[in-house]
C-alpha cells in the first residue's frame, strides 16, 4: 500500500472515530439553575449539592453567589444534574481569611509567613459558626428533593429557615 493511501485511510478512520467521541461516555443531564434563600433571603457561598437517587453514584455541586442563585455541575463546568430524582444538601462554609496587602508582600519574597493565616498551610481551623441548621446538610433528612428532567425547566428554589 502506498503511503498517501496509508494517510488518507489514518485520516477518515480517525474521523469516524472521534465524531463518536462526544460526551456520550458520561450519563445524560440537564441545565439546572436555582435559588436559595434562607428566611425569604439569598445567601451567598452556601455549597448546594445534588445527591442522585438512581445506579449512578455521582453528585452535582453549586455554590450560591450573592443573589443566592447557584448553577449545579456535574461531569464539567455548569453542565447540570443528571435525570432523574436528587437529595438535595445545602452546607454552609467559611468566609476566605482576609489577607493584608502587606502580608501579601511579605509572601512574595517569604511563603512561610502563610503559615499563620487560618485555613493557610498549617492546617489551622477557620472557626466560624454556621448560617443555617446542620439538618440541611443531612441528605436523608434535609427535607430537599428535586426530579430533574430533560424537558426543563430545572429551576428549583430552596426555602430554608434558621429555625
Amino acid at each position: 500500500m502506498n503511503f498517501q493511501l496509508r494517510i488518507g485511510l489514518f485520516a477518515a478512520m480517525s474521523v469516524v472515530l472521534l465524531t463518536g467521541c462526544g460526551d456520550s461516555r458520561f450519563p445524560p443531564t440537564a441545565e439546572v439553575n436555582g435559588t436559595v434563600t434562607v428566611d425569604g433571603k439569598p445567601m451567598e457561598r452556601l455549597s448546594v449539592t445534588f445527591h442522585f437517587q438512581g445506579k449512578a453514584a455521582r453528585v452535582g455541586s453549586g455554590t450560591t453567589d450573592a443573589e443566592g442563585k447557584f448553577t449545579i455541575s456535574t461531569f464539567g463546568k455548569n453542565d447540570g444534574a443528571l435525570l432523574g430524582v436528587h437529595h438535595v444538601t445545602v452546607t454552609d462554609s467559611p468566609e476566605p481569611p482576609v489577607i493584608s496587602e502587606e502580608l501579601k508582600k511579605k509572601a512574595l519574597t517569604d511563603p512561610t509567613v502563610m503559615y499563620d493565616v487560618p485555613g493557610g498551610m498549617t492546617g489551622r481551623p477557620i472557626k466560624f459558626t454556621p448560617r443555617i441548621p446542620k439538618i440541611y446538610s443531612d441528605k436523608d433528612n434535609s427535607g430537599l428533593e428535586i426530579t430533574v428532567s430533560e424537558d426543563g425547566p430545572n429551576e428549583p428554589v430552596f426555602e430554608l429557615q434558621k429555625k
